[in-house]
């Protein structure tokens, strides 16, 4: 079963965007325990690179070379909406194979490249929408 899943192997990834989201992303210690190990983190913010982090931050301008030396397959998209697109043609350009996006937009990306967008807000909106409906409300209507 880990084999047909693709969990059978180690996958390196990489994070874009070292915001709160992006850096609580890159930390959560549940991705290695299933194989998905975080090699660095990339910003364009100059003043949060630092390449000496266990897991680095490094500025986007090295973000191409960094993938295909590290045969980096799988990225996180973690930045605002406007820079979203831009850093998607960036990672497919570099060769990622697939792509998490937790940016709120939708991403067009090379037919090669999966992408998965994860949209929060409608996932709060669906909590939202059951705790209306809960048992007790339900019931009470009744």
């Amino acid at each position: 079963l880990r084999y047909i899943l693709g969990l059978d192997r180690q996958w390196a990834v990489v994070v874009v965007g070292a915001g709160h989201l992006g850096l609580a992303m890159a930390q959560y210690s549940g991705f290695e325990k299933r194989g998905f190990v975080v090699r660095a983190i990339f910003d364009v913010d100059k003043e949060k690179c630092d390449p000496d982090r266990d897991i680095p931050i490094i500025c986007t301008e090295k973000m191409a070379e960094f993938i295909k030396e590290n045969e980096i397959e799988i990225a996180m998209i973690t930045v605002p909406a406007p820079a979203a697109q831009q850093v998607c043609d960036d990672l497919c350009a570099a060769g990622i194979k697939a792509i998490l996006n937790f940016a709120p937009v939708a991403l067009n990306c090379d037919e090669s490249v999966r992408c998965l967008s994860v949209d929060l807000t409608t996932k709060l909106e669906a909590i939202a929408y059951y705790m209306s409906f809960s048992k007790d409300k339900l019931w009470k209507a009744v």
